[in-house]
Order: C-alpha cells, then structure tokens, then sequence
C-alpha cells in the first residue's frame, strides 16, 4: 500500500517533494522494499535512552537496533542513525522509529544504508491505512493475500476469516497518549473516525465469530490483533514484533468495546502460534480503570509465547489488569504452552495477572528464563502478588537459567508427556503466499445455521433455498482439508436440514462449505468435547 517518490535532489543530503502524508509521526519508508530508518535533520545531541539490553533478533524499527551513539549538536553531515532528543518540546514519549521533525511532509530527507544517491533505489512511502475495510461486514472470506504496510478494519464484522495471510508493517505511529489503549489521535471521545477503528492502532476484530487462520502479522507499533469482540479464532498465526512504540499495546491486546462498553467481549481461542517480541505484553486483557470488566472465558493453548516487555519494565507475556476472566464456574485456560523470556527488570513474571485479575487457571505448561535473560532477579515465572486468590496454578514445568531452548526440552518436561506446540506450517517468503483474493459474503435469503456450535455430539445444519437448484455442503478442517462431503445435488425451494455426527472428530475448528449457484457461504463449527 505503497507510492514511489519521485526524483530526489541532492543539497546536503537527498531530497525529494512528497505531496502526501499519513499524519504526524504515521509515515513509513521504503527501499527496495527494506525498510529504512529516517533521519533526523538537523541533527541533535541528546542523552541515551534506558532500556534493557535485550539480545534477541529485532527489526530495525526497535531501538535496540540503534545502539547508543552520539552525533555532533546540530550537525548537517547525515552520518548515521540519529538518537531521539528528549529536550525538545515534541519529543515522542516511548517513540523510538527515529523521524525528523517535519510535520508537513512536504519534503522527505533519505540517507540510504550505503549513502548513496537513492535514484538508483525504488523508494516508496505508505499512501494509505487500509487494505480491506470489512467493517460491518459478514462471512467474507479473504485468502492467500500479501498485506504489505495497510491494516485491515474489522470492527463489527461478523463471521470472516482472514486465512494463508501476510501482513507486513500493519501500523506505524510514535505519538501517543498514555493510558488511551490504542486511541492515538486527537479525539477525546472514541468514534469511528478515531485512529483504534481506522486500524492505525493495528487490526482491529470486533463483532462475533472471526477467525485467523494460518496468517503472519507482523511489524506494527500497535497491537497485531486488537480484539474487542466475541469468539475471535486465531489458529496456527506467527504474530512478532508488535508494540515498538511502547504503548499498552503488544502482539495481541483484549479489551473491551469503546464503543459499547456494556457488550460482553472474550471468548477468543489463540492455539497453535508463534507469538514474539513484544513492547510490553505479548498477549493482554485488559478492563477499564473505572469498573471491572468481565470477559467471557479465553482459551490460549498449545502456543509457543516469548520475548515480551522488551520496552517495559512492568509486565509479563500474559498480563491481565481489573478484569474478571470467566463466568462461574468456567475460567481463562492458560494450557499446554511452552513460555519464555521476559525482560522487564522490576515488576515482571512470565504470567502475571495483575491487580483485581480474576478467574484464570495456568496449568500444563513450561515456563523457564533462559541463561542470558537475567533482568528478573527473583526469576518469578508466575506473578502472584496481586490476584485474587481464584487464580489458580497446577501442574506446569518451571525451569530457570535454562539455556537449553524448545530443542533441548525432554519428554519428562512436559506436564502430562509431550504435547506438539507452536504453528505447524513452513514459511517461505518466495512462495507461501498466493496472490488472490476471494470475497464471500453469504445472502440472506439463505439463512444458514449451524448448531449446537461448540459441538460434542450431533450438529444440524439448517438453511434456506429461494429457489431449485444444485448444492454441495463440504467439512473442511482448520489447514483446509476435506473431512467429509455432506451432501451433493439438487434440492428444491425451501427449508432444509442435514445432520452430522462429530464423535469421530478430533476436538478443534472446522469449516462448513457451502457450494451453491456460484457463491459459498462459510460456517465455522468448534468440535470440543
């Protein structure tokens, strides 16, 4: 969702007139489809920024990535990388993409990795916000699409599914107010001009029954996934580098809906990712600081979840705050996880549900700081000072100054024998992706249900026909495998109702396929017994 900029003039350094901008502190710039740090220009002197020493591999958008240096006070030389400058007055509070001080954008300041001309290079700067725009919307289905700096907007939407995606660089913005979580503009009130519901917060999923499927995201100084609805699935996703501008804001961050406080929200199922390096936490759930907010109960299980809080000193890859977790007698399950690596130095734990945080059980996981990760000096894997005493932890692995990764755990590890963790699909970046795109969106006149959903036993599908024609109902499963053909042929105008049994079935997330004159209508069905 990027525009070439134009020729570049050479004065001091290179130049070029750019006639749009994204909002103040929203650009993005590209060179050959790598991302490049902007420059301060002039340059200033400021005082290096504390922050822990993390080791692990970041983008070049984490300020680790920029070493502590110094350049000369009011340089006009672009030697280097420039330290943000903490004297000035618009200095961006954990802002830490280094941009010049241009709030215009008329003018867009380039120094290339090896200072060169850049008219030998394509250089490109993001021109719009959104990719798919599926507010409102229901049962459409976008599949096999390289997202490349846009965000997808997914409030309301109800029943869609983002499958086989990659979303690269979904949002970018490094001034903010604190405690907004994720209202980063200038509106006081939340609405749907804000930034949170234009997906310049990251993506946000609200409405009932979405799901991501088999997806990366990755790269957003916001939230990857921003979930305020119901029943969001997200299922073998890697979802990294999320939460560079330090905000509340991590990988996936669950809250309540702005818009309609009052609407139950929760019930989400994250099973089988990757999710990694995250500012603060790497999955949260967060309430409201006037009242505590209930969420329906979340299942995160079989993930592999690391390296968070890597620019907060307070926090835990979980984190939860003034929220009740679950209605009685069911609570938040955190299971069957393996977790590791946070790197706050102060008020830090791997799981940490933090003040008036209720109805969570942890159990079945492991859980371990690595040898290199000192910056908990108590080692406190579960955080337990502050929760209520209706948290609950039983049967997980803990294990501290472990240095021997994923790789060197052995079966006695794992609480209950070895249970498979993390995605199960290669990437390649050449060839993972396929570029197309199929929109579904199922009429009403069909009337398609499918109950009971989650399902143990029997499930009925019952629909509507507004005229005799062919139709073909197909079970996929959650990598899009057929499981079984439900019916094939000709059915005539009216009601209809199939059954199916799920004994048979392993517990998980399944797809009812609709084939009918030109157009498929998709139904999600958990099997969960």
């Amino acid at each position: 969702m990027c525009q070439i900029i134009g020729q570049f003039i050479r004065g001091i350094i290179y130049k070029a007139y750019m006639p749009w901008t994204m909002g103040v502190g929203k650009d993005l710039v590209f060179v050959d489809s790598n991302l490049v740090v902007q420059a301060r220009h002039p340059n200033k002197n400021s005082g290096a920024m504390k922050m822990p020493p993390v080791t692990v591999p970041l983008s070049p958008l984490w300020p680790h990535a920029f070493g502590r240096f110094k350049v000369t006070a009011g340089s006009d030389v672009i030697t280097n990388s420039t330290d943000l400058n903490q004297d000035i007055k618009d200095y961006w509070k954990g802002a830490l993409y280094l941009g010049f001080h241009k709030w215009s954008w008329c003018l867009q300041y380039l120094w290339t990795a090896k200072s060169s001309n850049p008219a030998g290079n394509v250089v490109e700067a993001k021109k719009r916000q959104l990719a798919f725009d599926l507010h409102d919307r229901n049962y459409i289905i976008v599949k096999n699409i390289s997202v490349f700096a846009a965000s997808v907007n997914m409030y309301n939407a109800n029943n869609c599914i983002i499958g086989g995606c990659r979303l690269s660089y979904i949002s970018h913005f490094q001034k903010w107010e604190d405690s907004r979580e994720g209202l980063i503009d200038h509106i006081a009130n939340p609405d749907e001009s804000s930034a949170l519901f234009k997906g310049e917060a990251g993506i946000i999923v609200g409405g009932t029954d979405n799901t991501f499927l088999n997806c990366i995201i990755e790269y957003s100084s916001g939230a990857g996934l921003y979930l305020n609805g119901n029943r969001t699935t997200v299922e073998n996703c890697i979802i990294h580098d999320c939460g560079y501008t330090a905000t509340y804001l991590g990988c996936i961050y669950i809250f309540n809906d702005h818009l309609n406080p009052s609407k139950r929200c929760g019930g989400h199922t994250i099973n089988h990712c990757d999710i990694y390096n995250s500012g603060r936490a790497v999955i949260s759930v967060f309430g409201t600081e006037s009242v505590l907010t209930g969420f329906d109960p979340i299942e995160i299980s079989y993930n592999r979840i690391h390296d968070g809080c890597i620019l907060s000193n307070d926090g835990g890859l979980f984190n939860s705050w003034n929220v009740t977790l679950g209605n009685d007698p069911k609570k938040t399950q955190i299971h069957h996880n393996l977790i590791w690596d946070q790197w706050g130095q102060f008020w830090a734990g791997l799981v940490y549900p933090d003040n008036n945080s209720y109805k969570m059980e942890a159990h079945h996981n492991i859980l371990w700081y690595s040898a290199t990760n000192k910056y908990d000096p108590k080692g406190r894997l579960f955080w337990k000072a502050n929760a209520p005493n209706d948290c609950s932890y039983h049967d997980n692995t803990e294990k501290n100054n472990y240095s021997g990764g994923v790789a060197g755990l052995t079966n006695s590890d794992y609480p209950g024998g070895y249970f498979q963790t993390g995605t199960t699909f290669e990437v390649n970046v050449d060839t993972c992706l396929i570029t197309s795109i199929k929109n579904i969106l199922a009429e009403n006149v069909f009337d398609v249900a499918v109950y009971p959903n989650p399902a143990s036993h029997m499930v009925y599908i019952s629909y509507q026909l507004p005229e005799y024609q062919s139709i073909n109902v197909v079970l996929y499963d959650s990598m899009g495998i057929e499981v079984m053909n439900l019916t094939k042929e000709k059915q005539d105008m009216g009601e209809h109702l199939l059954s199916m049994n799920t004994e048979k079935l392993q517990n998980g997330i399944y797809f009812v396929i609709m084939n009918l004159k030109g157009s498929q209508i998709a139904r999600k069905l958990i099997v969960n017994r």
